[in-house]
């Protein structure tokens, strides 16, 4: 039957043809395919059973069968379907023209969701804790700053409850559940003081050394 324009190709296969011997059991493949049932084989009009009558060698370009077929055997394949190849992004093909140098909230990404068995798009913030947040698995224990809009106030919780706060001051506060600053009774470090103040809760004994130079002070209370 004749078309106007292209002729149609879906539900079309591609077949073919092999020429036997009587003694070959080995045959190249016109296409790669993925696994036996993705061609339909047909020996002298008798449909062949996948995985039992023939298998596919070569990493599916070539047929076996378990038994030759005759010289006198019209032997035809019908490909129900083959591998194609996917293409991959060489990473010279990343230039200047597409290559981030950071994401921005709302970007979307390409992900595989392995509960769901399907690609999803994901945005980026939500791969991650939110940007003003650094959070546990359970979240509840979390660092994070602009609790409320542009309160400059970094919180610092633990276990679920709000233990201590730095405000844009710099005043470190800590709250009615909050805790105190505990240091070892040991100080084994050595370090100096240049117009620095320092407090220590003693008794306290020092390993290391502590210098304080002039316009600096060390408080041992």
């Amino acid at each position: 039957m004749a078309y106007i324009g292209r002729e149609p190709i879906y539900g079309k296969f591609e077949r073919q043809s092999l020429t036997t011997d009587g003694s070959t059991t080995t045959f190249t493949l016109n296409y790669t395919i993925g696994s036996a049932a993705s061609i339909l084989v047909n020996v002298a009009g008798v449909v062949q059973e996948p995985g039992v009558a023939y298998t596919l060698g070569t990493g599916g370009t070539q047929i076996v069968f378990s038994a030759a077929p005759a010289s006198t055997d019209n032997v035809y394949l019908v490909f129900l379907g083959v591998l194609t190849d996917v293409a991959v992004i060489d990473s010279g093909s990343i230039t200047n023209q597409t290559e981030l140098a950071e994401s921005a909230n709302g970007d979307l990404l390409l992900i595989y969701d392995t509960s769901a068995g399907d690609l999803k798009k994901i945005q980026t913030q939500n791969l991650v804790s939110p940007s003003n947040q650094v959070l546990d698995d359970d979240e509840d224990t979390k660092i994070q700053v602009e609790e409320s809009s542009d309160e400059d106030t970094i919180r610092f919780d633990t276990g679920g409850t709000e233990r201590f706060t730095m405000s844009s001051t710099g005043k470190i506060a800590y709250g009615t559940n909050g805790g105190g600053y505990i240091h070892n009774a040991t100080v084994a470090n050595t370090f100096s003081l240049s117009s620095e103040n320092m407090i220590l809760a003693g008794p306290v004994s020092v390993s290391g050394t502590i210098t304080v130079d002039s316009g600096s002070t060390l408080v041992v209370v």
